[in-house]
């Protein structure tokens, strides 16, 4: 299969014409943003591969609570509000 076929098939999201350089580019965007969110996020996939679904939401539930305390959701929440882009500072 070609790229551009399981692209279009959608087996992945991107084609890239110089993968390091894309993921350079992708690395520094995410370290731009919510670091404690992300970290959140990469936990919460990794844990509803071994919980119900009840277990899944309610962990969800859980992680946002968590996130929607943090100094990053109101800086998030208040870009949002006055159309800009938030700047995130880890915490």
């Amino acid at each position: 299969m070609s790229s551009d076929d399981g692209f279009a098939w959608g087996f992945w999201n991107r084609v890239a014409d110089d993968p390091y350089a894309d993921a350079q580019s992708l690395a520094r965007e995410l370290a731009k943003g919510p670091t404690l969110a992300h970290a959140v996020t990469k936990k919460q996939l990794d844990a509803e591969w071994h919980v119900s679904v009840e277990e899944a939401l309610e962990l969800e539930a859980q992680a946002q609570a968590r996130c929607m305390e943090t100094n990053d959701f109101k800086r998030a929440y208040e870009a949002f509000s006055n159309k800009r882009t938030p700047e995130f500072q880890g915490d």
